[in-house]
């Protein structure tokens, strides 16, 4: 059993290590909505993922890309009732990955995250 245990530590070094190096190249971006390569990076970041917050990175992913085609001047009634409850699933996800990453990501400077 010990083995097995070693085997899996290693196994989410390397994923959150993999995910680490992804970073970046977000940070370089701006992260810009209206960016085909912002969106390539974080769909990279999110490609590279542990299981850990893989999912919440998936919905960052979702999220880009709704924002990139969403205009409040044509969208329907129903898109518009569904976009606060979008958003608000975003602030969790948003704060389990910048939790994740400041407990597994030593490199990244203590504002990484930070908008201003």
């Amino acid at each position: 059993m010990r083995r097995r245990s070693d085997t899996t530590k290693i196994a989410f070094c390397l994923a959150a290590d993999a995910f680490c190096q992804q970073l970046p190249a977000l940070a370089n971006s701006g992260v810009d909505t209206t960016e085909a390569e912002d969106l390539a990076a974080l769909q990279q970041a999110a490609d590279a993922a542990p299981s850990e917050i893989s999912d919440e990175m998936d919905l960052l992913v979702e999220a880009f890309e709704r924002l990139r085609t969403f205009d409040s001047e044509t969208a329907s009634e129903e898109e518009l009732a569904d976009f606060p409850e979008f958003t608000e699933g975003l602030d969790g996800a948003s704060t389990t990955v910048e939790e994740f990453a400041g407990e597994n990501c030593p490199d990244l400077p203590p504002d990484f995250f930070s908008t201003g």
